[in-house]
């Protein structure tokens, strides 16, 4: 082992010097690029303090799953990135139990922030029994696949140093981005095809028809606003996404570089998510107080509701009163 208390940039250079000129160039710039990852996610968590605090202690709401899941994930996620960061900055020493300690915390951020997208969804749709068990069943398959992260992959020391690598993926490791990339994108387009839906709009072409589900254009208000502050966002996770799984498909790199987008992928994603929810409760608790609910949409009170906004009962005693 080398001496502790040398000077920690003589010891990852070290460090990497021991490793092949090729896996070191790797590994250098995943270091760059996780840790530039921790930095943005700590510059949006900062920068949404106000909106986290209005969400948790301004609004009267049901404090149920979907709050919990938005505080959970975003906790789970922050601490995952922020790990791996230093995984592969700091000289922690025992690299396999420090990875093992980072890697359990996947398989509970992604699914929670997945669940996040499962509540949309399911409250666009109305909380129809059928988009209720096939997407809950496809968020199953990401709980299940997350689980298997902490297995498919590990930590490894460089050399006799106190710096890690990561070591060689499991064969099987491809999954890790497959299913969350499927539900990402199946979200996507539920979502997409149920709010152009809602548009009594005849459309001339099937151009105008991919336009509206791909832009939102022609859109009533609160279906378009729905569509710029979430489905714009969500298709960048699905970009994202892709990305990480065609990358991690490519076994000839090394293991720096199968998984080179992971952790960004991972940041992105719970960002975009918790943006959208955070905004959407937001906007309806805005909209609750300049308008009484009989003057929402069913969508807009459907959506207030499954997201935590206000529980069933209230939604069913602001109804009209008779004349």
């Amino acid at each position: 082992m080398v001496v502790p208390d040398m000077d920690p940039a003589v010891l990852s250079d070290q460090a990497l010097s021991l490793l092949p000129p090729e896996l070191a160039a790797q590994l250098l710039l995943t270091r760059y690029v996780w840790a530039g990852t921790s930095a943005v996610f700590i510059w949006d968590i900062l920068s949404n303090l106000k909106g986290d605090y209005m969400l948790l202690f301004k609004l009267k709401h049901r404090l149920g799953w979907p709050v919990a899941a938005y505080l959970l994930s975003r906790i789970t996620s922050a601490a995952a990135v922020l790990g791996c960061m230093v995984f592969l900055t700091y000289p922690v020493g025992d690299c396999r139990a420090f990875h093992l300690g980072i890697a359990l915390l996947f398989p509970i951020a992604i699914p929670l922030t997945s669940l996040l997208f499962f509540f949309r969804v399911r409250a666009v749709y109305c909380c129809a029994r059928t988009v209720t068990i096939v997407f809950g069943l496809m968020w199953l398959a990401v709980l299940g696949t997350s689980l298997i992260i902490p297995i498919a992959t590990r930590g490894v020391n460089i050399g006799p140093t106190p710096y890690c690598s990561l070591g060689d993926l499991a064969p099987y490791a491809e999954t890790i981005g497959l299913n969350p990339g499927l539900f990402d994108t199946a979200v996507f387009l539920a979502i997409s095809y149920r709010l152009v839906g809602n548009t009594h709009v005849e459309y001339r072409s099937w151009r105008q028809n991919a336009r509206a589900f791909f832009t939102g254009v022609y859109l009533p208000s609160f279906s378009k606003s729905l569509f710029i502050d979430g489905q714009l966002y969500y298709m960048i996770t699905v970009v994202t996404n892709i990305a990480a799984f065609i990358l991690l498909c490519f076994r000839v790199l090394g293991p720096a570089y199968r998984s080179f987008l992971v952790v960004p992928n991972v940041m992105l994603t719970n960002m975009m998510a918790c943006r959208v929810y955070r905004h959407t409760r937001l906007d309806l608790a805005q909209q609750s107080f300049l308008f009484p609910t009989t003057h929402r949409g069913d969508l807009a009170q459907n959506i207030e509701v499954e997201l935590g906004a206000q529980t069933h009962s209230t939604a069913k005693q602001e109804k009209p009163r008779k004349r």
